[in-house]
């Protein structure tokens, strides 16, 4: 039997054979050859917690000789932790609490481990989702520098557009700021003199900043307007 597994509870090293190498690896041995459900061998029954063997093949499995293998048998029949019944082919070794180390599973348990695979793949899922989003900022700063009519302390800008990640507009709405910012009287006048450097900008959250679009017209102490 080289599939499943079995359920072994802490408590099992303060069992009195767990210091007894050789009764201790002939027990493992039994609870993991015995039969999971109810079976047949050669027209025997061999139901949930038994298993046919033999000294010979214990002794083979676990390298123990048949006098140690006879020996850790008679233990654990000592002391009710197995029952055997010989005939002159083989033996059927029941395991008398096999339930407290192989507890079939119930629907619950089923539907649980079901579940498993499309949690692991829901998990994978969001972990992708998750790298792409890290992604994202550095693409959308990507777009926003070359937006940015002045190319200048790109490694800092890019620092500062990831730190005010969750603070900025998004990227589609920070570059409709951006262009209504270009086109405004501070940033046309004396040929973009006084456009911020892009780290200022973003450091300085520039995007809520009132835009004016209107030259301011140069008037005389009363207000009016000169004639040229």
């Amino acid at each position: 039997m080289d599939s499943g597994y079995i359920k072994i509870h802490r408590k099992l090293i303060k069992w009195e054979w767990f210091t007894d190498q050789k009764t201790f690896s002939v027990f493992m041995y039994l609870l993991l050859s015995a039969n999971h459900a109810d079976g047949a061998w050669q027209g025997n029954v061999v139901k949930r917690g038994q298993l046919i063997t033999g000294r010979k093949s214990i002794a083979k499995a676990t390298g123990l000789t048949e006098r140690q293998v006879r020996t850790s048998l008679a233990n654990l029949e000592k002391t009710g932790e197995t029952t055997s019944k010989s005939t002159n082919r083989f033996t059927v070794v029941t395991i008398c609490n096999y339930n407290k180390y192989q507890i079939k599973e119930n629907k619950n348990d089923q539907q649980t481990a079901n579940k498993r695979p499309t949690s692991d793949q829901q998990t994978t899922t969001n972990k992708n989702e998750k790298k792409k989003e890290e992604v994202n900022p550095s693409d959308d700063f990507d777009r926003f520098y070359s937006a940015y009519p002045i190319k200048k302390g790109k490694a800092t800008a890019r620092k500062a557009f990831q730190k005010m990640n969750g603070t900025k507009p998004g990227i589609t709405e920070l570059l409709q700021i951006l262009e209504e910012h270009k086109k405004s009287h501070e940033w046309m006048k004396e040929g973009g003199k006084f456009i911020p450097h892009p780290t200022s900008w973003i450091n300085q959250e520039r995007w809520d900043d009132e835009i004016s679009t209107k030259r301011k017209v140069n008037t005389d102490p009363h207000g009016r307007v000169p004639h040229t």
